[in-house]
């Protein structure tokens, strides 16, 4: 499930706490800040046309029975070292911000499963870890 908003550095640090750090919150969204949209300023600019069908038909794929998607043996080195960084990495930053990164191992695998069904795919190929 993706949730798109939009909230200020003033309010995050207002209603997200430490006890939402400790209890798991940070690493189960993925916030951006945004300094500015220099196309948002212009009104003579506007998006491009995005042609969405071959993404709504891996929608349909996707959702016309469960499917289970699953590594590729090609991939399993790779996410070996996904593991393993991300628990390095963990370990190693002090724990307010290690809890911003503590589920990127299980994060990416989602990712990489996304990217894998965009592509009618029940396999997560090396290609496609990567570009999670």
């Amino acid at each position: 499930m993706v949730v798109h908003s939009h909230i200020t550095p003033s309010d995050w640090a207002k209603y997200v706490g430490d006890s939402d750090a400790a209890g798991g919150s940070y690493n189960r969204i993925l916030p951006f800040l945004l300094g500015s949209v220099p196309m948002l300023d212009d009104d003579r600019l506007s998006l491009p046309n995005v042609d969405g069908g071959e993404l709504s038909d891996a929608y349909g794929w996707a959702t016309a029975r469960p499917r289970v998607i699953t590594l590729r043996e090609d991939a399993r080195p790779l996410w070996r070292i996904v593991r393993r960084y991300a628990r390095i990495l963990g370990e190693s930053l002090p724990e307010t911000q290690a809890v911003f990164i503590e589920r990127t191992a299980e994060q990416t695998l989602r990712g990489a499963a996304s990217l894998a069904a965009s592509e009618c795919s029940e396999v997560i190929t090396e290609e496609v870890l990567s570009a999670a």
